[in-house]
């Protein structure tokens, strides 16, 4: 490190020229300090070489908070659901008066689950628009012991026979099962 030798009249002189190296922020930031008029051009020339150091300390603490806030983001976002849904018609995608919509429920996570209270809070969607009794619809059928304790890897299959009001004749549908707030995806269902 250089030694600065300041005396009498060449305080000036004695001083580092080192604006060259600064970008317009700090160039301000030393013209105000060079503007101190308490301060000795010792006091001055420290107080430009803190000033240097923070411009160099400040970008690494700002990614470093950048990347901390990242991390933390991407963590809270990475929650797998630990089922799957279909809706489906077997037969196809074209249908004519009543027809059984099929639905599959499928534990994808390595521990039992119980999909009672998951599916009878469940909604499906025709067009858009909740289907008007659907709670009592999927409540009711025939159960077994995999309804309230689903292994991992199984899944459920189950059926309900749709028709009209909500699916009239000559119209294309768009089906969604929604379970816990995840959407399967569309099934699109000509009716005939």
């Amino acid at each position: 490190m250089e030694s600065l030798q300041v005396s009498g009249s060449d305080n000036a002189a004695a001083l580092p020229n080192m604006a060259h190296a600064l970008d317009g922020g700090i160039r301000v930031l030393l013209n105000v300090v060079g503007l101190w008029p308490a301060a000795s051009d010792v006091q001055r020339w420290a107080a430009r070489q803190t000033i240097m150091r923070i411009q160099h300390i400040l970008p690494l603490l700002l990614f470093s908070i950048c990347c901390t806030v990242r991390a933390q983001t991407t963590n809270a976002q990475v929650q797998p659901s630990p089922f799957r849904q279909a809706v489906f018609v077997s037969g196809g995608h074209s249908v004519t008066g009543t027809f059984m919509l099929s639905f599959c429920f499928t534990n994808v996570s390595k521990s039992v689950i119980n999909p009672k209270s998951l599916l009878e809070g469940s909604s499906l969607k025709v067009n858009g628009k909740e289907v008007a009794g659907w709670p009592l619809t999927i409540s009711n059928g025939p159960r077994d012991s995999r309804w309230t304790a689903l292994p991992a890897g199984e899944h459920l299959e189950f059926g309900y026979a749709m028709g009209e009001p909500d699916f009239r004749p000559h119209g294309v549908y768009d089906v969604v099962w929604v379970v816990q707030g995840q959407a399967s995806r569309p099934f699109r269902i000509q009716v005939k």
